[in-house]
């Protein structure tokens, strides 16, 4: 099967621009208007967030349905991309001692891996494992092959904090809801969702800074990587935990209103609060 999604990638990649990005507009199009899966969940999160009528929530899901779909295209044909750096110099020689990268699923998070081995950055992600095992055995081929260290959502902090030490840079999404061990409420949106803490206890751990970093689609194979100031979070008490939460947050809540449809907004983030 890793095969047959290598040779799928290898057409991709070998197929004239336009007509790539064209197959991905229209693989979008399927989706919002045929396929129709989550599209209830992502028109309801959008009227809920950005408080617009149903049919400006219409245009936003279609615009993020079809990144998303260009977005796979890209991953699974390893096309090259251009990528902008905004921010990146001002935290280059921190990256190169050792940082933890927050990020969401904004633009097309996985050129974050590109980027990382164009300027030499040894990456660790922390991931979830797809229930499609042959895309998950084609997923880690391909990050073999950019030299990162993958990590599963279930590893413990020991490994991470030796990973850091070692002057890797962890990336870690900020975005999906997590269950209670996993997760503290923190606003987003005005609403309170479990989100994840573990940047803040390994920032205090190690010392570290987060650095806030999304990615913005500019236009077709053309990217933006934005990155924010180095964060630190105050200490391990519990409101300084929060507040760094919160702010990372907010981070991400402005990124999103700026761009709305560059977000995955079909996933289910404002599920009801489970403490």
């Amino acid at each position: 099967m890793i095969l047959f999604f290598r040779l799928k990638g290898l057409f991709l990649r070998l197929m004239p621009e336009k007509l790539f990005y064209f197959l991905g507009r229209l693989l979008g199009y399927v989706w919002f208007y045929i396929l129709r899966i989550r599209r209830r969940t992502a028109v309801g999160n959008v009227c809920m967030a950005l408080n617009v009528t149903v049919r400006e929530a219409e245009r936003i899901v279609l615009g993020s349905m079809t990144g998303l779909v260009i977005s796979f295209l890209e991953f699974i044909s390893q096309r090259r991309v251009q990528i902008v750096y905004s921010g990146l110099n001002e935290n280059l020689e921190t990256l190169k001692n050792g940082a933890i990268i927050v990020t969401a699923h904004t633009g097309n998070w996985d050129i974050l891996e590109q980027a990382a081995f164009d300027k030499n950055i040894r990456l660790g992600v922390i991931t979830r494992r797809s229930r499609f095992l042959p895309l998950q055995s084609f997923v880690e081929y391909i990050r073999r092959r950019r030299h990162e260290t993958v990590f599963g959502e279930d590893v413990g902090i020991p490994v991470l904090m030796g990973f850091l030490r070692d002057k890797g840079v962890l990336g870690i999404v900020i975005d999906q809801n997590m269950p209670p061990r996993r997760g503290r409420p923190a606003l987003f949106f005005g609403k309170e969702v479990n989100t994840t803490f573990a940047p803040q206890i390994l920032s205090v751990r190690s010392g570290l800074p987060i650095i806030p970093v999304f990615v913005r689609r500019v236009n077709a194979g053309r990217y933006e990587i934005l990155f924010h100031k180095p964060h630190f979070v105050k200490s391990s008490a519990d409101e300084d935990i929060r507040a760094s939460m919160d702010t990372l947050n907010g981070l991400l809540e402005e990124f999103i209103r700026k761009y709305p449809d560059q977000w995955l907004w079909v996933h289910r983030r404002f599920k009801p609060l489970v403490r």
